[in-house]
């Protein structure tokens, strides 16, 4: 009977102790979800690392890589990480955690190698079609094409989605292997290829210096279903490839956006079909834009250039009487510097180009030559020196405004 009394007592004395002891778990959980509630991360933080030194519980030191990784700590969530992982390898929870650290760090190499894992851990009956599309653009961003293909094209076979198509048929423009997407994509547009998704793989082929495949897809599609947004798709590879028949025969039928083709004729420094268009722009609506675009067809185009300054510089400040345009306000700024017609104006107008576009070589140039011409040489050489070496190599105006701004310094 003694005996037993023992027992019974010593039973409830540990029973008392572990109740005790939760107790106080439950009261240090309920200290650190307080913080949480407050935005106090890391005193909850500190509470957990007190629980998981205590207990050697792995679900404490997987809230504090939570947290710790919710506020950017990325040195001591990764230090976390490698402690949990050096017990338990196999929670997804944590591969999260940890592959969007290294893409945030930019480190494809080490977030490649965690979604192998993330994807490796899954169910085999189920592959998540978000972590193979993850690590199909990963592994493109390392221009890794063929990888990125396999496993963007195990996704798409989970579900088709318009996303994991354009991954994928970016991918097959990079590998010269068009033919493969356009199956899947007649598949998948049964009429018309959304206007988003056409512009993407037309400057993605434009870039690899092969619009071919993209005017036959386009071709098909127009003949088979000729409306507006197929016609708008071709229309636009036919600009970029410089075939202003065609592409004006559709723009007039389908009353398409002609300002491309201004565009493509000043990039080709075709001033007189750009003024053609142009003009028939302005008559069909008078917007202050065009006569922007006016002001610098007007001014490249003319042989005398000081003829047209004062109309070029009217039509510039036309342009921007409502609206700011960086080009247009830079172009007037240095035409206003240059020619010595007001200097302090047109760095103003330089200025506020800047404000939009502060890294604008041309714009910080303009700028540069502004002060030169105010002769403030420090001011010019500290502004010009923003411009990056191999730019101003490439570029002759801006050597020969450095040459020049040297000068000025030795006076």
């Amino acid at each position: 009977m003694y005996w037993c009394s023992k027992k019974i007592i010593s039973l409830l004395f540990c029973f008392i102790a572990f109740m005790y002891a939760q107790n106080i778990e439950d009261d240090k959980i309920f200290e650190a979800l307080s913080f949480i509630d407050i935005g106090d991360y890391r005193s909850a933080i500190d509470i957990y690392n007190e629980l998981y030194k205590t207990t050697n519980n792995l679900k404490y030191l997987e809230e504090i890589i939570k947290l710790s990784a919710g506020i950017g700590d990325t040195n001591n969530t990764l230090q976390y990480i490698r402690e949990y992982q050096d017990v338990d390898n196999k929670n997804l929870k944590i591969k999260y955690i940890l592959a969007n650290i290294y893409i945030t760090l930019k480190d494809t190499n080490n977030a490649i190698a965690t979604y192998e894992e993330i994807i490796k851990l899954e169910d085999k009956d189920f592959s998540n079609k978000v972590n193979l599309k993850t690590l199909g653009g990963l592994y493109a961003l390392k221009k890794d094409f063929d990888s990125a293909k396999k496993y963007l094209i195990r996704s798409y076979a989970i579900e088709k989605d318009m996303h994991t198509l354009l991954l994928i048929a970016s991918v097959d423009i990079s590998l010269d292997d068009f033919n493969h997407s356009v199956s899947l994509i007649k598949e998948y547009f049964e009429e018309e290829i959304d206007d988003d998704f056409a512009q993407v793989i037309t400057q993605l082929s434009f870039n690899n210096k092969n619009l071919d495949d993209i005017e036959s897809l386009f071709i098909y599609y127009y003949d088979k279903y000729p409306n507006e947004i197929n016609a708008n798709n071709l229309f636009r590879v036919y600009v970029i490839d410089a075939n202003f028949d065609d592409a004006l025969d559709l723009a007039y039928k389908y009353n398409l956006n002609l300002e491309i083709v201004v565009d493509k004729y000043l990039s080709m420094k075709d001033y007189k079909n750009a003024r053609a268009i142009l003009e028939q722009l302005i008559n069909k609506k008078d917007d202050d834009y065009y006569y922007g675009v006016m002001a610098i067809i007007d001014f490249e185009e003319a042989e005398n250039k000081e003829s047209v300054i004062d109309s070029v510089i009217s039509n510039f400040k036309l342009a921007l009487k409502a609206n700011s345009y960086p080009l247009f306000e830079n172009y007037l700024g240095y035409l206003l510097i240059d020619y010595d017609i007001d200097i302090n104006e047109g760095i103003q107008y330089v200025k506020n180009a800047l404000n939009e576009e502060p890294n604008n070589p041309a714009y910080i140039d303009s700028l540069a030559w502004g002060y030169y011409k105010l002769n403030k040489c420090n001011e010019a050489f500290d502004v010009i020196n923003k411009i990056p070496k191999e730019i101003i190599d490439n570029e002759k105006e801006i050597k020969n405004h450095i040459e020049q701004i040297k000068q000025c310094l030795k006076k």
